[in-house]
């Protein structure tokens, strides 16, 4: 091995160890939060009270709820203009008032799939990074991982005044 060759090696060694840094991508890179919403067909959630999925279908969402227990054989199918709710052998439509906890996860990435949200952070050191969108008086707040992307809380505020949120347990594409 020529004295060129054996230092070519080390450098193109060096080289590969360092671009990933000095492009600012770590090498497992990490994940924009918007994209990660978009492309996600399950959303498992928690809130002080309902541990929850939410599948994203082609005509709105599907939600099915593990706890508590007493509605686990309930699933709500959400529509823009409809809310269906099978509990067991028993079929009806909801209003909406029924579900005003756990709609927000469907209009939030309804909304964020559809416009492109302020991003901001939420501290003065840029170590809580959100997206923010707004529609009909209606202000959604998601928070994510600055490391993955992964979103990890939607918060919102109705056009009422009324707030609420939940955690995000889990964002995955359609298997």
């Amino acid at each position: 091995m020529s004295s060129r060759q054996r230092l070519f090696l080390p450098l193109l060694l060096l080289f590969a160890l360092l671009c990933p840094l000095l492009s600012g991508c770590s090498p497992r890179g990490s994940a924009d939060p918007l994209s990660v919403l978009r492309n996600a067909a399950y959303f498992s959630v928690s809130d002080e009270n309902l541990l929850y999925t939410m599948e994203w279908t082609e005509d709105g969402a599907v939600y099915r709820f593990s706890s508590p227990e007493l509605l686990e054989p309930l699933t709500v199918r959400a529509t823009d203009g409809t809310l269906r709710a099978t509990y067991r052998d028993l079929e009806t439509d909801l209003p909406r008032s029924f579900c005003e906890g756990v709609l927000p996860l469907y209009r939030a990435v309804k909304l964020f799939r559809e416009t492109e949200p302020e991003r901001g952070f939420s501290d003065a050191a840029g170590k809580k990074p959100f997206l923010r969108a707004t529609r009909d008086g209606e202000t959604f707040t998601l928070s994510y991982d600055p490391a993955s992307g992964e979103p990890t809380r939607l918060e919102w505020t109705g056009p009422d005044g009324k707030t609420g949120g939940f955690d995000l347990l889990s964002c995955a594409p359609a298997s």
